[in-house]
This record gives structure tokens, C-alpha cells and sequence, in this order.
């Protein structure tokens, strides 16, 4: 049996007098591909940027791999790469040479990721892109090159903040095959926070609902689609439990 890879116990984060997460806990199977969703000021960026140590919380902990994310920073991080939802990298640089930065900063040398690279420059079309200063790139360039990064390093934990903004169709539709060979095959975990239902009804295993910072549902893809009863779709299941349904 599979075991968890993510551990959430309890987090809470403040700032000021606004709660952006009340005590959350969730985990992540080994092979999951786990949706974070929820309405905007939900929480779901606070929450991520937590698990991948950007942001301390005030109480609770993450455990990634057996290591905690505060007291075994290093070793916990060694494992995550992270895509956020507004990507940001050395605007001189070209976007390979973003990416060999980023390899090397994880110890890894050219030779080693340049088969990787090329797989995934084919794969999101990102091939004009590759050689042109980031200082110019599209916004979908930016998230493409974002991705990249975050696959090319050999991670176990894959975290992405709305990973498929401002991408072209054709990318979208290879990323989803892509991330469920990963998960299935590689063995690699992913937790994506999305607004956009075809992602979470195509790729994902688990779903966790938040709302105001604490979670409100928790459970498989199949168990959301039965809430939803006849009309099995993401989106009558999240209407039923945010209380939305006319």
C-alpha cells in the first residue's frame, strides 16, 4: 500500500487580523495527483507556499518525504520544485540558460538534464522560445519555462500554483498526459492549486476543497463525482458543497 509523501497537520497563518488558513491538515498519496481548489482568498497560495517553505506558518507543520519542511529545510526542499502562479527568473538570461541555472543550483550538471529539456521544450512547444531572453517572454512563456524547471531537477513533489495560465491549448492538453505518466510511472506527487475544471476533472486523484482557510471536503475524484450524483461533474460537485446549487 502506498503511503503518504505530503503530511499537512493543522497549519494556521495569519496576517494581521486576517486568518488565510485555519488549521488545515490534508496529505498526499505517493502517485497522487492532488487538486487544492476553492474561491479566490480561499487560501489555496498561502497553503502552497507554506509546503514548499516560502512561507512559515504560525503554527503546525509539513512533512515532505519524512523531513520537515522547517526544522529539515534542506533535505525536505531538495525534494519539492514549485511552480508559482506569477513565475519570476533573471530577466538577461535566456531560458536555457534559466534552466541550467536552475539545474545546477540542484546539483546537477548540463549533460545531465540537456535529454530532459529537449523532451519538454517538444512537448509544450516551447521551442522559438527556448533562446530569447526571459525579459521578453509571453506570460504562458514564463509559466511554460516555469514548468520545465520544475520537472528537469528530478523532483518527488511536484507544487503548482495555476500552472496552465495564459498556455496554448495544444500545451495544456500535453502537460495533462504528461503529469499522469509522471505520477503513474515515476512515481512522482503532484498538488495543483486550479481554477480550471477541465485540469481537475482530467488529472486529478484527490480533491481538496477549501473555503475561508479550512477545509471543507476532502476526499477521490470518484468520491467528489458521486456527491455530484447524476450529473458527475466537478462542477455540480462544487456547487453542492459551497452550498451554491440553485
Amino acid at each position: 500500500m502506498l503511503g503518504s509523501i505530503v503530511i499537512v497537520r493543522n497549519i494556521v497563518k495569519r496576517f494581521g487580523k486576517i486568518v488565510a488558513v485555519e488549521g488545515l491538515s490534508f496529505d498526499i498519496g505517493e502517485r497522487s495527483i492532488y487538486c487544492l481548489v476553492g474561491p479566490n482568498g480561499a487560501g489555496k497560495t498561502t497553503t502552497l507556499k507554506i509546503v514548499v517553505g516560502l512561507i512559515k506558518p504560525d503554527s503546525g507543520y509539513v512533512v515532505v518525504d519524512g523531513y520537515d519542511v522547517i526544522r529539515n529545510r534542506i533535505e525536505a526542499l531538495k525534494r519539492i520544485s514549485f511552480v508559482p502562479d506569477y513565475p519570476d527568473f533573471p530577466g538577461h538570461l535566456t531560458a536555457l540558460e534559466v534552466l541550467y541555472l536552475v539545474s545546477a543550483l540542484r546539483g546537477f550538471k548540463k549533460e545531465d538534464v540537456e535529454d530532459q529539456i529537449k523532451y519538454y521544450v517538444d512537448l509544450l512547444y516551447f521551442g522559438e522560445e527556448i533562446k530569447k531572453p526571459v525579459r521578453i517572454l509571453s506570460r504562458g512563456g514564463l509559466q511554460k519555462l516555469a514548468i520545465i524547471a520544475s520537472l528537469i531537477v528530478k523532483p518527488k513533489v511536484v507544487v503548482m500554483d495555476e500552472p496552465l495560465t495564459n498556455i496554448d491549448i495544444d500545451s495544456q492538453i500535453s502537460f495533462k498526459k504528461e503529469i499522469k505518466l509522471l505520477a503513474s510511472r515515476n512515481g512522482i506527487s503532484f498538488l495543483i492549486s486550479s481554477h480550471m475544471i477541465p485540469l481537475i476533472e482530467g488529472v486529478c486523484t484527490d480533491v481538496g476543497l477549501i473555503n475561508k482557510g479550512k477545509m471543507v471536503f476532502e476526499g477521490t475524484m470518484e468520491q467528489a463525482l458521486n456527491i455530484a450524483g447524476e450529473k458527475a461533474s466537478f462542477e455540480e460537485f462544487y456547487a453542492i458543497i459551497m452550498g451554491r446549487k440553485t
